[in-house]
């Protein structure tokens, strides 16, 4: 290869170090290393490549893979950043931004002081009584004006977009210093692009923003060293501690490390980690972690912070203590939150923003949009008995207020709708339901005002044209933007009716409500068939390996093409016995140049020297030679005729001659035997003497000669030894004793002549009509009548490194004394020459040995590269297994009804075919390469079961780490390394320590090897390598050398002598069949091990250790199960868990009977769920809450057969899960908290499997997939795979698959998670129909929203005990703190501009002396009243629950009527309340 060649190999990284390292190694074989001096310099005489250049490739290579990974990052961003066109590079505005101002003219805009002032934002409002006016006395912080971004479809775009999308239009609003605005807005309305304008992530299309003064367009760099981002997900390094993150991000911030350290202090102990200041982020909770983001929002004094959605996944006590860290760093600066919990951004926002489509919807304060949206308030009435009378209570309460109407009825509830205008008699309702609670029927009250969500979803409702399909589609429940938007409304007047005409109106009301859900009620079935189930997990394989390119790679491409490179690559090694003769010159040990290098090499491939004695007195003969060494033009046969000899191999390099000698050195030491060479520091000890060039000449062979009269040859070959490294081999000193002529003894010459002459005339025969060598032959002969020859000695000096050196010079050397002796009559010098060459020799035995020792090595590389290759396909089989155990899809299917046996003996026979179709490729790989050592008539029997039992035995060998690793891509690399060590070092391991024992005669290490095989038996890769090598040794033995040795008349005693102390087997099936059986072994106890791991048998919570755990920790045991005293529990805990107990319990759904589970720990036993024992009827929603760690999902695993019960038991639908766990799972639908999906399934797909697995007869199946989506909402994306879906259909097609065949208890576990409201709201609604159609929902969730509108009962678990049960209303009375006022005062309109700094100081003097009023009068009338808030014209209070609603309406009516409040709210307790106050008392040990 050229140097061209090489630098552009070098562009692949790997090759440049492969180069690289081969230099390095080349300069250490030459005992020189690579030094300084030779950094620039090539270690051989055939490359131009020196180790400068490999480094200078490799940095080129860097910034070349740099720049394409610049490039595309930003033509592939992924999933947080918008694609740039392929041809961004080659545009002004990236390199020089978009320098066009768009959108805002500067007389739009007001400035003071270098601030922007409040404008009008009229532009966005369609109707202005939905905006708030704007706080006067408040400075903008963020003002954006007129702000637009459109997203126009790319000419390369991967996803076809033929039309512009709007994402932000013509936006304009202010976001005020000292203030909370909540950013609200449906998932796709704009929020995010808007934050990320803001954020400097992305450009307006027109339009801008100004944030503390500066302009988005052209300052993001001064906007940034004051803005601060808490993104939705956590961007923290495991690995760094709290301090680390601050100080990073600090240093980020430009701060100094004074400031540092302030920092860090302050912000640690305000969002409450001080005490965590120095662990590391992986082992922080998922609520420290984000308080962590939101404190390092904060850092460096960040004047405007954008935090979106701060409270992701964390329980509500989590998220009250960041809520506490906001409102504490409020005060100063401009705080812009965007979320998805509405009674977050009520509680925090001081102004509320919605957006809908990229346009202002509404802007003002929660308590504006309350009653400028809001339908009223709701009258929650908690029944005293299942005997209440609707019909009683709704006229009794319509007798006070006529406006009321019924918006809900539960079996433990009434929810009656009040409006805001009836809002002054109140206070006679209340008096009323206070003095006839009992004949009423009802146990107690309470009151809630319109939440915001409520709101949010009235003014972002869906379209007419949309509200219409889903009125006229029968699986979609209508639309309503209302506060309990529930499928049961339309039933409730049946149930009122119901009273009054009795049991048959009853009836037919049951049989209307599930109207809707009769599709999916003819298709649910208790028998599931056997088929049906495999054919479900057979074709969800199918559908992932069609679409798994790594898989697919893995699998079926990898194994087959390293067989094929490696039969490719031991084709073309040469066999013994077909090595080509050699010819013996110097320029073979140069290696073989190229063609296209002759004409224009520079440097030449092999140098020689000659030397001549100083003193010397030359003879004829010794005179003719020297003349010929000093005129000649090529030395040996390389320049000759070529109609006389050529090698096509090393033709001549010019056919220029007349060459002359360099001149002669005059400087030459005269005394050089001081000089010593020492071997410790050989070569630099060599160099004691500087000796000059020699004069030298250039021949048309390619060849150096340098004349060496005058130099210590000795001396001068040491001390060039690494100029001329791997470049001289050989030279010549001549007329050694040519002062003192020897006399030949004619006699002996003569024989010796004779001799050369019969060989020659053998070789030549009689017949030969080659002239050329005829005259050679008679002119030998003439030479031996000559009875005085005289002798010339000379000498040939040799680098052993160079093999046949020696003679290859000595050839050379004898052809020029030839050449300077011959007659003119012969011919010219390129017309004669001997030309040397060595053949392979092939003496029977030796032959014998060689061959068997060449085949038995190109056999075991073979066998290398097959283990190699099969270490791919084992690892592939756990990729599914992994992705379906991470994300739980396995535990769902277990849950819909698959048995565990049934779903790994599937697996296992689905991994067995796809194995058997790279094998088959690799067998007709070994068949079409004639590899008969395997696939020969004596060894492909055994050969074929080698690699068909090794499949059957990796494979469950493999299945065990599904459990132990998480992440595919890492579980496929470490398997694949961990196959490639079992096969290659076990067997290589083995077959080294017996080589060295036979050849050392060593019985100690031989009984080693002995041991090793026998300890490595137990690994399927060793018995596969083992077993090849077996047969390799049998076919080399007893089939090949046995041919052999019948072909050569080798006798049995010379045969045994070759094979030594080889085991000779009588037929391949006893060399393989120990192994073999192994093999068979392993299949079945490997799969037995997956089947008891799969069963909980082995691993430390499982059913066996779990007992033996228990006989160590009996005392930690039996305190843990210890039940706390009576007295210590809740009533209705224990109420429950009497009836429970008691004989009505068989009228449950779901039972837990004092349900126990304690894990094993390091530290000891440590209980997560305590005796729990609670019923769930059917027709019931039931709430299952808890802060993370108090053992709600533990709870659940049990239930769902993924963790075995301690003690206790539980029961569905009247099974066991200890006894009957497979019928329990038919009784089953589940939803995990985390989506249990394949990300290579469609939607159809996912839930055709989930139909099958539950037993939906085929001809169903399609009716119910269509069905179960409009149900859910994802009809549009059913052919969509799910790795494509956002968030919100993730969480709705999790809770289509629980839905599927209307399961009688349906486990949803945090099903609205990451939902926005209309998302959750839809969600609801699916949720309702399954409880009116008959099923018990067990829901679990950190929203209050969920319980509140869906939960007919729930519960609060703590510690692994339930602290309280029963209805919301029934928990907010018995456990809530009283009531929540909102005041508003009226704020004084001050002049039309508010620039005077004299109007703005007035207005602020004006709205704190109407607060300070207002104030005076609200205490005056509750003392006992607790002022939590007071801002923006608002005061919030807290009043006892002693306090009497009555009291409460009159006193604030009271003060409105007055003119001191220009509205108020009023709320009780909210379950949120109730949780954080249980939430306290959860242990540390338990989160």
């Amino acid at each position: 290869m050229r140097q061209a060649h090489f630098i552009v190999s070098f562009l692949i990284p790997q090759i440049a170090f492969g180069i690289g390292s081969e230099i390095i190694s080349n300069w250490e074989l030459a005992v020189i290393g690579l030094q300084a001096n030779n950094f620039f310099s090539a270690p051989l005489w055939s490359e131009e490549l020196s180790f400068f250049l490999v480094i200078l490739m490799l940095w080129v290579d860097s910034a070349i893979l740099m720049l394409l990974t610049w490039y595309l990052e930003k033509l592939f961003p992924g999933p947080y950043g918008v694609p740039k066109p392929w041809y961004f590079p080659f545009l002004h505005s990236f390199w020089f931004g978009n320098t066009s101002k768009h959108g805002v003219s500067d007389s739009s805009l007001a400035f003071s002081n270098g601030k922007v002032e409040s404008v009008s934002v009229d532009s966005n409002k369609s109707s202005k009584q939905h905006f708030e006016d704007e706080p006067a006395n408040l400075k903008v912080g963020v003002a954006i004006r007129n702000l637009s971004k459109i997203y126009r479809p790319g000419c390369f775009s991967c996803r076809r977009q033929t039309e512009p999308l709007t994402a932000v239009d013509d936006l304009s609003y202010n976001f005020f210093e000292n203030q909370i605005t909540s950013f609200l807005g449906h998932n796709g309305a704009g929020k995010s692009t808007t934050m990320s304008i803001l954020t400097g992530l992305f450009l307006p299309t027109s339009g801008t923003a100004f944030i503390g003064g500066y302009d988005i367009r052209t300052e993001m760099d001064q906007i940034r060293r004051h803005l601060g981002l808490c993104p939705q997900y956590n961007v923290l390094f495991d690995t760094l501690t709290v301090e680390d993150h601050i100080y990073f991000y600090g240093m980020l911030k430009g701060l100094s490390r004074a400031e540092l350290n302030v920092q860090i202090d302050f912000l640690a102990a305000d969002v409450g980690l001080e005490k965590k200041r120095h662990e590391i982020c992986g082992n922080l909770s998922g609520g420290m972690k984000r308080r962590l983001s939101v404190a390092l929002a904060f850092i460096g004094g960040s004047k405007v912070v954008v935090l979106d959605e701060p409270t992701a996944g964390v329980d509500p006590h989590a998220r009250r203590s960041i809520w506490d860290v906001l409102a504490k760093y409020r005060q100063g600066r401009t705080i812009i939150l965007t979320t998805h919990h509405m009674d977050e951004a009520e509680i925090l926002g001081d102004r509320i923003c919605v957006i809908n489509k990229g346009r202002l919807v509404c802007s003002g304060s929660p308590m504006f949009l309350k009653k400028e949206f809001g339908e009223g308030y709701t009258l929650t009435l908690v029944k005293a008995s299942p005997d209440c009378e609707l019909d009683v209570v709704l006229n009794s309460v319509q007798s006070e207020v006529p406006e009321a109407n019924l918006a809900e009825c539960t079996s433990s509830e009434i929810n009656i709708r009040l409006p805001y205008s009836s809002v002054p008699l109140f206070a006679d309702l209340f008096e009323t339901l206070d003095e006839l609670p009992l004949q009423l029927g009802i146990s107690s009250y309470g009151i809630e005002d319109s939440s915001l969500e409520e709101i949010f979803l009235a003014v972002t409702g869906l379209p007419d044209k949309k509200k219409e399909e889903l009125l006229c589609n029968s699986s979609v429940v209508e639309f309503r933007p209302s506060y309990r938007e529930s499928v049961r409304r339309r039933y409730l007047e049946q149930a009122m009716s119901s009273n009054t005409e009795g049991g048959e109106s009853s009836r037919s009301s049951r049989e209307n409500i599930s109207a809707e859900s009769q599709s999916q009620q003819k298709v649910r079935r208790t028998r599931r068939p056997l088929w049906q189930q495999i054919k479900a997990l057979w074709l969800k394989r199918f559908h992932v390996m069609r679409r798994s390119k790594i898989g697919f790679l893995a699998e079926f491409v990898l194994p087959p093409m390293f067989i094929l490179l490696a039969l490719a690559l031991l084709k073309i090694v040469p066999k013994v016995g077909e090595h080509p003769p050699m010819e013996l010159a110097p320029w073979y040990m140069l290696g073989k140049p190229e063609r296209s290098r002759l004409k224009d090499l520079s440097v030449f491939q092999s140098r020689s020297l000659t030397a001549y004695p100083n003193n010397h007195s030359l003879t004829d003969l010794s005179n003719r030679l020297m003349l010929h060494m000093n005129s000649t033009d090529f030395l040996g046969t390389r320049c000759m005729r070529e109609d006389v000899f050529s090698n096509p191999d090393f033709p001549c390099k010019t056919q220029r001659r007349g060459s002359v000698w360099s001149e002669t050195p005059s400087n030459l030491p005269s005394n050089t035997s001081w000089c010593q060479c020492s071997y410790k520091d050989y070569p630099n000890s060599a160099k004691c003497v500087d000796w000059p060039a020699p004069a030298r000449k250039s021949l048309m062979s390619s060849d150096i000669v340098e004349s060496m009269q005058g130099y210590n040859l000795t001396n001068y070959i040491q001390s060039t030894v690494m100029e001329y490294y791997r470049k001289r081999f050989g030279g010549y000193t001549l007329f050694v004793n040519d002062s003192q002529p020897v006399s030949a003894d004619a006699t002996r010459a003569g024989k010796e002549t004779s001799l050369v002459l019969r060989q020659m005339d053998t070789l030549i025969g009689s017949n030969t009509s080659d002239r050329s060598t005829e005259q050679l032959y008679s002119w030998l002969e003439s030479s031996r009548q000559q009875e005085n020859l005289s002798s010339i000695v000379n000498q040939v000096w040799f680098d052993n490194r160079g093999y046949v050196s020696g003679p290859a010079y000595l050839n050379t050397l004898s052809n020029a004394i030839m050449r300077a002796l011959a007659n003119k009559s012969i011919g010219s010098p390129d017309q004669i020459g001997v030309s040397g060459w060595t053949h392979p020799i092939t003496s029977r035995l030796k032959h014998a040995k060689n061959v068997l020792k060449n085949d038995v090595a190109m056999s075991a590389a073979i066998i290398v590269f097959i283990v190699f290759a099969l270490s791919f396909i084992p690892a592939s089989f756990v990729l599914f297994l992994i992705s379906e155990r991470s994300t739980n899809s396995k535990q769902v299917q277990f849950v819909s009804g698959i048995n565990p046996i049934l779903y790994w003996i599937v697996n296992h026979i689905w991994n067995l075919l796809n194995y058997m179709v790279p094998l088959t490729i690799v067998i007709f790989l070994f068949v079409a390469f004639k590899n008969y050592e395997f696939v020969g008539a004596q060894t492909i029997g055994p050969f074929l079961l080698t690699m068909v039992l090794f499949g059957f035995a990796s494979a469950p060998m493999m299945y065990p780490f599904s459990w132990v690793m998480t992440v595919p891509s890492k579980a496929f690399t470490l398997l694949s390394c961990l196959n490639l060590c079992f096969g290659l070092v076990t067997t290589m391991s083995v077959t080294i320590v017996r080589l060295i024992g036979q050849q050392n005669n060593d019985e100690s290490l031989l009984h080693v090897a002995g041991i090793l095989k026998n300890a490595f038996l137990v690994l399927p890769h060793f018995c596969l390598g083992q077993s090849l090598v077996e047969l390799n040794v049998f076919y080399q033995v007893s089939v090949k050398l046995e041919k052999m040795r019948i072909e050569t008349g080798l006798s049995s005693a010379v045969f045994k002598k070759i094979i030594g102390g080889i085991d000779i087997h009588d037929s391949a099936w006893s060399a393989s069949g120990r192994y073999l059986a192994c093999l068979v072994a392993h299949s079945v106890v490997y799969f037995a091990l997956v089947l008891l791991l799969e069963y909980n048998c082995c691993c430390k919570q499982g059913l066996v250790s779990s007992r033996f755990f228990r006989l160590f920790y009996r005392a930690e045991y039996e305190r843990a199960l210890r039940q706390p005293e009576a007295a210590e529990i809740d009533d209705d805990v224990l109420a429950e868990a009497a009836k429970v107990d008691g004989a009505g319990a068989s009228s449950y759904l779901l039972e837990l009977q004092r349900l126990v589970k304690i894990f094993s720990t390091s530290s000891g036993p440590r209980a997560a769920v305590k005796g729990i024992s609670l019923g769930v009827k059917s027709q019931e929603c039931f709430g299952f809450l808890g802060v993370n760690g108090a053992g709600k999902t533990t709870t659940f695993k049990m239930l769902t057969g993924d963790l075995t019960p301690t003690s206790g038991d539980a029961r569905v639908g009247g099974f066991s899960i200890l006894t009957e766990a497979l019928e329990v799972h038919k009784q089953l639908g589940y939803c995990p908290q985390f989506d249990a999906l394949l990300p290579l399934l469609t939607g159809r797909e996912t839930l055709q499997l989930y139909a099958r697995i539950r037993g939906v007869e085929e001809e169903d199946i399609d009716q119910l997939v269509e069905t179960i989506s409009k149900r859910v909402g994802i009809e549009a994306h059913l052919d969509k795979t799910t790795q494509e879906y956002s968030g919100g259909n993730k969480r709705k097609l999790s809770c289509g698959i629980a839905f599927i065949g209307n399961p009688p208890i349906v486990f949803l576990d945090e099903p609205t998670a990451g939902m926005d409201p209309g998302a959750r709201r839809f969600l609801w609604r699916c949720i309702q129909r399954m409880v009116t159609a008959g099923s018990c929902v067990i829901l679990t969730t950190h929203s209050m929203e969920d319980c509140q509108a869906l939960c007919h009962r729930l519960t609060i678990m703590v510690n692994g005990r339930l602290q309280c049960i029963g209805s919301p209303q029934h928990l907010k009375n018995k456990f809530g703190q009283g009531f929540t006022i909102f005041l508003r005062v009226r704020q004084p309109q001050s002049q039309e501009a508010t620039s005077a700094s004299a109007s703005a100081s007035a207005t602020i003097d004006n709205t704190e002396g109407q607060l300070e009023r207002a104030h005076e009068a609200f205490m005056s009338a509750f003392p006992d009243a607790v002022l939590c808030e007071n801002h923006a014209a608002v005061l919030q209070y807290q009043l006892k629950q002693t306090v009497r609603l009555r009291t409460i309406f009159e006193s604030v009516q009271r003060l409105k009527d007055n003119g001191l409040v220009l509205d108020y709210s009023v709320n009780q307790t909210t379950l949120d309340q109730v949780f954080i106050n249980f939430a306290k008392n959860q242990s540390e040990m338990a989160t």
